[in-house]
């Protein structure tokens, strides 16, 4: 492989990894580049409750709505999150096909999450199981559960960040390439652009 194609293989690696999700993030040669550098000023507290011998971490975007709670060190590690704003014991009322249904919002969210119990159980066909016809049953419920699901990814991230800064690993980050300012010009011949390996 010539150096040319390298040098794009990397930068197509870096533009290809997704940088969803809650963190703030800022734009750098058009790649979104979530923003972390409050894992520095984060807190670590103990655990209490279901949540006793994890550690809980502090100020992290949405730490109003959400907690992240870890176990483990860089190397191995285990995350947990809960949405504090939500009560799971809560009935919810909801119809299919006309009949009335009574379940909580912990069995609704067992419900987005593996159809296949209640399907068999409400008679439902996969043609019903789609986004459109949870979001008009279940609404709000609904939403909330897909907001918490992309946070428990987000966790997950923030989780590695904090243990990395925390035992001083430090790594190359993998978006840094977006600012790499490369001289190319050794590798082209501008004579003959049909003997260039390249994209144009």
């Amino acid at each position: 492989m010539s150096k040319i194609k390298k040098i794009l293989a990397l930068v197509l690696i870096a533009v290809s990894i997704s940088t969803s999700t809650l963190a703030s993030a800022e734009t750098v040669n058009s790649i979104t580049v979530q923003d972390y550098s409050y894992i520095e000023s984060m807190q670590a507290v103990q655990g209490v409750g279901n949540y006793l011998g994890e550690t809980e971490l502090r100020g992290f975007p949405q730490n109003d709505k959400y907690k992240i709670y870890y176990s483990g060190n860089s190397q191995s590690y285990s995350v947990k999150t809960d949405d504090f704003t939500v009560d799971h014991t809560k009935q919810v009322i909801w119809y299919y096909k006309g009949v009335k249904h009574v379940n909580t919002v912990q069995e609704c969210y067992a419900f987005f999450i593996d159809t296949t119990v209640y399907r068999d159980y409400y008679g439902q066909s996969n043609n019903f199981l789609s986004e459109t016809w949870f979001t008009n049953t279940f609404g709000q419920i609904f939403e909330d559960w897909q907001n918490y699901i992309s946070f428990t990814d987000e966790a997950t991230r923030i989780v590695e960040k904090y243990l990395n800064y925390k035992e001083g690993i430090v790594y190359t980050d993998r978006y840094s390439l977006a600012d790499l300012d490369l001289d190319l010009s050794e590798y082209y011949d501008n004579s003959d652009n049909n003997n260039i390996d390249g994209i144009y």
